[in-house]
């Protein structure tokens, strides 16, 4: 739980704020009874900082304020990630879609071996072909973390959405915005519907379960798809214009 996303509250993230809200979230840690066991304090930090005294505030900011409970980090598995996103008193957890022995050799002997982020699937950015991974092979990539003695957190276990202008974009020489869907070739879909990786790993995660599995879901009943009339009614320089006032005309926008 890194804690830029540790807590989603209308519409902002939880580091909106955070030195009010994280005693919010102290009743709620597994000490107290409740569910939170894991801290993250940043998330692949050391793909592009250096900044120790950065992390260092982080984690002290979160024990002063209450939390107790164990600190991770997660960065990738090559040795500059680990050192650049490592801070003393969290424990180094690692993101990977494949890259296990990577991870074993990268992980301090002192430490578990943890994958926070196994990917599963991948998001996809505007006019690409939607990306997808075969169950065998991330199942492949989930039994050999536990053969390993690791433990996971499948990443994305739920598809979702990005609502708004919350899709967010890369850059690779170019600008690659995020589609608004963020399925993510997902055990369970963005709709809610099941598929062979959710199945696969029901599986392999049931001898970790001391009793009987719950029930699978029915699944989602779908509405029958329609088409939608699109009426054009401002192009976006003018709702600029209007909104912001800066600009007297939409040419100044161009």
């Amino acid at each position: 739980m890194p804690a830029a996303s540790l807590v989603w509250r209308d519409g902002r993230r939880f580091r909106d704020g955070a030195p009010h809200r994280i005693p919010q979230l102290e009743p709620l840690q597994a000490a107290h009874g409740g569910p939170i066991r894991l801290i993250q304090v940043e998330n692949e930090y050391g793909s592009y900082g250096t900044d120790q005294t950065y992390l260092a505030h982080l984690r002290d900011g979160l024990r002063s304020r209450g939390l107790v409970e164990m600190l991770t980090n997660a960065d990738g598995t090559t040795a500059d990630m680990v050192r650049n996103g490592s801070v003393p008193g969290a424990m180094g957890t690692f993101t990977f879609g494949s890259g296990v022995e990577d991870a074993v050799a990268l992980r301090p002997d002192d430490q578990h071996l943890m994958c926070s982020e196994l990917w599963c699937g991948w998001f996809d950015h505007w006019g690409e072909k939607h990306h997808v991974r075969s169950a065998a092979s991330m199942i492949g990539t989930v039994q050999e973390l536990l053969d390993a003695g690791g433990s996971v957190s499948i990443y994305m276990a739920h598809g979702g959405t990005n609502f708004g202008l919350w899709a967010g974009a890369n850059h690779d020489g170019v600008i690659q915005p995020t589609i608004t869907s963020y399925d993510s070739d997902a055990p369970i879909g963005e709709d809610g519907s099941l598929n062979a990786k959710f199945h696969a790993l029901r599986r392999v995660f049931a001898p970790f379960h001391s009793g009987d599995l719950p029930p699978v879901p029915d699944d989602p009943e779908h509405q029958t798809a329609a088409s939608a009339t699109l009426v054009p009614v401002a192009s976006l320089p003018d709702v600029a214009c209007a909104a912001g006032g800066r600009h007297r005309s939409a040419a100044a926008l161009l």
